[in-house]
Order: structure tokens, then C-alpha cells, then sequence
């Protein structure tokens, strides 16, 4: 309602009031998606209530276009590293695998391999109790081996020491035998951590991170 900005909606039945208005003139104006705006002038009265009728007419003005922006969050991981020797697209792989891309590591702050990267994976528990150390995980039923790069790392049981997220890019689980890719691994399967490559741009970032535990991490 102009001169007082008093608002409300109809309800099923297209009827609205409006309660204890002063005497006087008052602008109501009426609008609705699809249908010409009314506006009409009624006068109150003191102790009077007043009715309005009002009939809105269709127009035949369409709406203006809606552009709707799809932005990629980098969550998702549509093909593997080269260094799995395939890039099949992973919807058409029989293989097994789950990627752990770098936006996920930075938005969840992961900063070992240790810390958290494996609640990303179905089926993947770790087995050492020797903190961040080293970095044993079991899928199916076993260790699985370790890769950097398409290389397997694992010389012993302990496997290699774990990495810092700092330097990795992306961590690939492959679950089940994948002779198909690397001719080497375990029955069980293998995780293959990818490094940072070098992008050929002159750039730099800086983070701080502070929590429990003592924990003061920059880099």
C-alpha cells in the first residue's frame, strides 16, 4: 500500500485487508506475475470498513531470460593421472577407483596421508599405530601398496614414509588387481599419490593453520 508501505498477500480466494488504518487517502496497488499492475485510490473513513474490487487483466509480457552459471568445484575427477598408464574416462573404466582430488585436501585442510584422506574412500581403513609415520591402508581384506607417480614404494611391511599434502596434487585408490594399468601391485589393490607438477607460471600461496594438540603448521 503506498504512502504508509504497508504489504501483504491474498490468500486462496485472491482476498487481503488491511486493519486500523487512520483516516484518509490511500494509493493500493495491486500486482501479480503475468497480469497488468492496478492501482487505485480509496478513501478510509472513521468506524467505516471499505471494500474493494479489483480486477487484474492478463498481459502478454514474458519474463526476461534466466541465465543460469554452472561453476566446476574441482571435487569431481572425471579421468585418472597419466601415471596409472590409462586414461580411460572413469565412468567407462571396469576398474574400481576413487579420486582424492586437490580441492578436496584443501577443503577439508588434510595435511598427511594419514590425516583424514581416507575418509574419502569407501572400503579403505589404516592399520599402523605409529601416527603419521608411515601410512598402511587395507581395502578387501590387505594391505594395499603404495605408489608415487605410477612407482610402487612399498620395500617393506612399514611401507614408505607418509607424504605431506603440501607437494601432492591428487591420490588415486585402486581397488582390486590392476595388472591392466601397471602390471604390479597387490590383489587388494593400491593407492597412487601424484605430485605437483611444474605449471610454467611464476607463483606463490601462503597458509597458516593452528589447532589442537599443540598443532602450528605453515607453509
Amino acid at each position: 500500500m503506498a504512502q504508509t508501505g504497508l504489504s501483504t498477500v491474498t490468500n486462496e480466494f485472491g482476498n487481503f485487508n488491511f486493519n486500523k488504518l487512520t483516516p484518509g487517502d490511500y494509493t493500493v496497488r495491486i500486482s501479480l506475475v503475468g497480469h497488468d499492475e492496478v492501482e487505485r485510490i480509496v478513501t478510509v473513513s472513521q468506524g467505516k470498513t471499505i471494500h474493494v474490487d479489483i480486477q487484474l487483466n492478463i498481459n502478454a509480457v514474458d519474463l526476461g531470460e534466466v541465465i543460469v552459471i554452472g561453476h566446476k568445484n574441482g571435487v569431481k575427477a572425471n579421468t585418472v593421472s597419466s601415471s596409472l598408464r590409462t586414461q580411460t574416462p572413469l565412468l567407462e573404466l571396469p576398474q574400481n577407483i576413487q579420486v582424492v582430488t586437490s580441492k578436496t585436501l584443501a577443503d577439508q585442510q588434510i595435511i598427511s596421508m594419514s590425516d583424514g584422506v581416507i575418509r574419502n574412500v569407501s572400503g579403505a581403513v589404516r592399520l599402523e599405530h605409529w601416527g603419521d609415520l608411515y601410512t598402511n591402508i587395507s581395502m578387501r581384506g590387505s594391505q594395499i601398496q603404495a605408489f608415487r607417480n605410477g612407482f610402487n614404494m612399498a620395500a617393506s611391511f612399514w611401507g614408505p614414509l607418509t607424504e605431506d599434502m603440501s607437494f601432492v596434487d591428487r591420490i588415486e585408490f585402486v581397488k582390486g588387481p590392476a595388472g591392466f594399468m601397471l602390471s604390479s601391485g597387490d590383489p587388494a589393490g593400491l593407492y597412487n599419490v601424484v605430485t605437483k607438477k611444474p605449471t610454467g607460471e611464476t607463483r606463490g600461496t601462503a597458509t597458516l593453520m593452528m589447532g589442537s594438540y599443540n598443532l602450528y603448521r605453515r607453509c
